[in-house]
């Protein structure tokens, strides 16, 4: 292996090290200002850059652009790529810090499992609830397993809710359970923007002349209106699982009542920030949406 890309590739490890430290350090303070959610969306936009700038992406697909400035659309899908895994990879790293979460119970409250099973029409096989130790945070949490649906009820959480708010929340979820198609939507979509970007990168080369400032420019652009557009679906997905969720059953106060616990509210920050930094809507938002069913039954 040359020296030179051995060199190159030790100085990207240290870069890479740098931005993912700024980055956690900017995830752990968005609490306390704007500025560091802010940071974290130009740490992701860095990464993007760094390795769509340093290394060679030999990918045929990119042969049907034959004028492609490459560097854009793969500047653009690594930054977006990065923001996404980065807060997965710290929500994961989050839960397994605390070792008590391995510790899981059985949820004894057969009548609630029932009546979910019997109006979302499943089989009781298709569906198992375990209560977890959430920690300081409460919270509900889905898993598939084996194309079964497996609910994660905190017991904090537990201590929030009474029951009807608990019947809304696991109606929630199986609301995402049922909503398969939805990952197809979300690859298309996905595949969709790729190309889009491909087609900017192609008349970025055909049509102007390319510099450092238009890249800059182009790129970000392209990958702030890329998250929004991911996180519109996460909107949407959740929106219809508060929508068919509370429909199931029958039951708008228990929806309402939910948002009623300060736990759990999300404030409106305003429609471009929450699209960027939030993968559920507002609050408000999604009571506003929840009226439809008041107003159509």
């Amino acid at each position: 292996m040359p020296y030179v890309l051995v060199f190159n590739i030790f100085i990207w490890l240290i870069c890479f090290g740098i931005l993912l430290l700024i980055s956690k350090y900017a995830i752990d303070r968005v609490s306390l200002s704007r500025k560091w959610a802010y940071l974290f969306l130009i740490m992701s936009y860095a990464q993007g850059l760094l390795f769509s700038l340093t290394f060679p992406i030999p990918i045929t697909f990119f042969n049907y652009f034959p004028l492609l400035y490459t560097p854009v659309p793969v500047a653009v899908m690594f930054s977006i790529f990065y923001f996404f895994l980065f807060l997965a990879l710290l929500n994961i790293y989050n839960v397994f810090s605390n070792k008590t979460n391995v510790k899981v119970e059985d949820f004894v409250d057969n009548d609630t499992k029932e009546y979910i099973v019997k109006i979302w029409n499943l089989k009781p096989e298709q569906i198992k609830i375990i209560v977890y130790d959430d920690g300081n945070c409460p919270n509900v949490q889905r898993e598939i397993s084996k194309g079964n649906l497996i609910i994660h009820v905190g017991k904090n959480f537990l201590k929030l809710v009474n029951k009807s708010e608990l019947l809304f929340t696991l109606s929630h979820e199986v609301a995402h359970y049922k909503s398969r198609d939805y990952r197809i939507l979300f690859v298309v979509v996905m595949m969709g923007y790729l190309i889009f970007t491909c087609f900017v990168g192609e008349l970025t080369s055909a049509l102007i002349v390319t510099n450092a400032i238009y890249f800059v420019i182009t790129t970000f652009v392209l990958y702030i209106l890329g998250i929004m557009i991911l996180h519109y679906l996460f909107w949407y997905e959740e929106l219809s699982a508060d929508y068919y969720g509370a429909e199931k059953i029958k039951s708008i106060q228990s929806f309402e009542s939910f948002f009623q616990i300060k736990e759990f509210f999300q404030p409106d920050h305003g429609l471009l920030f929450d699209l960027i930094f939030y993968d559920h809507p507002s609050s408000e938002r999604r009571l506003q949406n929840i009226k439809k069913i008041r107003e159509e039954s």
